[in-house]
């Protein structure tokens, strides 16, 4: 059997539509960067989150049967890539006072939305240091539940 882990869903934010009400600062976060949101098997010059079964990881029985099986839903979805270039290194990308990721999540918490108060972001920011630094950083979002990182027993 293959761990899986419930969380929120295994829809990607590609194919999720969110309701006004818990989800126009995604949707903001989405639709507002540098590389825009492109069809996974159709687009070109810009992001797509693949579905998560497409990956394999170690199952429970790995060491004896020596076989993987499909992840299950993602951790986090990914909600953008900016494409950035700077004078200078851009460290800290979201704690900046111009990151629009958080913009549009602090804008929505100031309005009162209770998913944007209970909503995470991670940002890789993979940096390519040349004369003009080049970052490409990509946001990934989930809401935090009480049993986040529970995994279902076999």
């Amino acid at each position: 059997m293959c761990i899986r882990s419930t969380f929120l869903s295994s829809i990607s934010v590609v194919d999720k539509v969110f309701s006004d009400e818990d989800g126009d600062w995604r949707q903001e976060a989405i639709n507002g960067g540098s590389l825009k949101l492109v069809g996974l098997d159709t687009g070109s010059n810009g992001w797509a989150s693949p579905p998560s079964d497409l990956f394999s990881l170690r199952g429970r029985n790995y060491f004896t049967k020596k076989q993987k099986c499909p992840s299950g839903p993602w951790l986090l979805h990914l909600a953008g890539i900016d494409w950035l270039r700077s004078t200078s290194k851009l460290d800290h990308a979201l704690s900046r006072a111009d990151n629009r990721v958080m913009h549009a999540l602090r804008k929505s918490q100031c309005e009162g939305s209770n998913n944007a108060k209970k909503s995470f972001v991670l940002a890789v920011n993979l940096q390519i240091p040349s004369r003009d630094h080049h970052s490409v950083v990509f946001y990934g979002v989930d809401e935090f539940v009480d049993d986040h990182m529970r995994f279902p027993e076999d």
